[in-house]
């Protein structure tokens, strides 16, 4: 099974994947909180990291459904792990 750390060491293992495939690797998990925002009417899900104190450590990865002019109608992910950067990955029809 893919873990948290694959993911940020490898944000590619996310394409063709939604949020429910990989949701139960951050359930329970006291180090990463869950936080599904809407935007207009857009639902995007992000799970962040969180120290023991409960402060966000910049570590993200968040799944954007798609129907954006932005980066286009295909959902994304986007994976920041602060020292590696931002990577967003997509379907076929995604703009970079």
């Amino acid at each position: 099974m893919t873990s948290i750390d694959d993911i940020l060491a490898n944000p590619q293992i996310l394409k063709g994947k939604i949020p429910n495939d990989i949701i139960s690797l951050f359930q329970d998990n006291p180090n990463w909180a869950i936080d599904t925002t809407k935007k207009v009417v857009i639902r995007v899900v992000v799970f962040r990291e969180v120290t023991s104190e409960g402060n966000f450590t910049g570590r993200i990865i968040q799944w954007h459904p798609g129907d954006s002019t932005y980066h286009g109608p295909d959902p994304y992910w986007k994976v920041s792990t602060g020292e590696g950067g931002t990577v967003r990955i997509g379907g076929e029809n995604f703009k970079e």
